[in-house]
């Protein structure tokens, strides 16, 4: 998910669209440009991937799943600082993936309901 903002006019047409930049986007995103595709559009209503991870900040926050488990397995991260990884620790995790993977380069974050993505 690149570097497009909201005020980046969106294509007319993608042959794949993928609503949301969390996990599953930006995993979707890597994977299709490692299988060659490049016709596809990551949309996001927020600022940056991360999804619930970037959303969900309240105190205490963290994963209810092993973290070990909890990494892509094409960018594993063997530093967790425990079993059941904080929020900020998760959030931080998926920049971190879509910083270093530069082939996922077509997204348009911080799309808000005025630039139709909403509802």
């Amino acid at each position: 998910v690149g570097a497009m903002s909201s005020t980046t006019t969106l294509p007319e047409h993608v042959r794949i669209f993928i609503l949301g930049a969390g996990f599953a986007g930006l995993g979707a995103a890597i994977k299709l440009e490692e299988a060659g595709h490049s016709d596809f559009l990551v949309v996001d209503r927020g600022p940056s991937v991360g999804g619930t991870w970037r959303d969900n900040t309240y105190p205490g926050a963290a994963c209810d799943v092993p973290s070990q488990l909890y990494s892509f397995s094409f960018a594993p991260n063997t530093e967790w600082s425990r079993s059941f990884s904080p929020q900020q620790e998760i959030q931080a995790y998926l920049e971190r993936v879509q910083r270093h993977d530069d082939r996922v380069a077509h997204g348009s974050l911080d799309l808000d309901d005025s630039a139709g993505a909403g509802h």
